[in-house]
């Protein structure tokens, strides 16, 4: 995806998460960040599994050798009322 079509609030927490992911990896240089055949991320030519989320002016990056997933959500009122759609009763 080009940055260009990215507009308001979307484009700040893509460059956010792409910095995150840059420091996480420890690179000297950016890895390419592409999506698979059904949308989700992976890097190009690596092992590692990564994940992103992000909430109002939150954003989350989740990096592992395994499977990963991070889903951040701002708590707001209606939270409590979907929260039976997300999170198991224990």
């Amino acid at each position: 995806m080009q940055l260009s079509v990215i507009k308001g609030g979307r484009r700040l927490h893509w460059l956010c998460s792409r910095l995150m992911l840059h420091l996480m990896t420890n690179e000297n240089e950016r890895t390419p960040c592409l999506k698979d055949e059904f949308g989700k991320p992976h890097l190009h030519l690596s092992d590692l599994e990564i994940s992103f989320s992000h909430s109002g002016d939150l954003v989350a990056v989740a990096l592992s050798r395994h499977l990963v997933g991070i889903d951040i959500q701002l708590s707001v009122n209606k939270i409590h009322r979907i929260k039976h759609k997300f999170v198991r009763p224990e």
